[in-house]
């Protein structure tokens, strides 16, 4: 009897899963938290699909995405990678000009929008070190 391993079984399950968003038969707020903030591919692709569909989807999932990593703690390995992939989402759309998205915006979480600050900030000395050795 061949057995199938743990890791095989979770990337057909993510495959699974990633398969459905596509074909919006789930949604992000379908999909369980712990297994959520452990496949950040899931809100890529759920941002993907609800950003061609309207900006209050677009907003709920990004909302989703807050809400998750507000319940990570700072040091969970994931939540880096959540936090870039809303800073993505903050930046990657079309409705910079929608009155909902930029009322979101503006509610964001303020530890949210801190460690976002954090980050870009850490990028800036990288890339500023960086060209120093040039």
């Amino acid at each position: 009897m061949n057995k199938i391993s743990v890791d095989y079984l979770y990337q057909q399950a993510m495959d699974f899963i990633i398969e459905m968003l596509l074909h919006d038969e789930l949604r992000l707020k379908d999909i369980p938290t712990d297994l959520r903030v452990t496949a950040p591919s899931v809100y890529t692709t759920a941002l993907r699909i609800s950003r061609g569909i309207s900006c209050r989807r677009y907003v709920k999932d990004i909302t989703i995405l807050c809400d998750d990593i507000l319940i990570l703690s700072k040091n969970f390995e994931y939540r880096k990678r959540l936090l870039e992939k809303l800073e993505h989402s903050l930046t990657l759309h079309n409705y910079e000009k929608d009155e909902y998205f930029v009322s979101y915006k503006e509610d964001i979480p303020k530890e949210i929008l801190s460690e976002l600050q954090e980050m870009r900030g850490i990028r800036g000395e990288i890339i500023r070190s960086e060209l120093g050795n040039f």
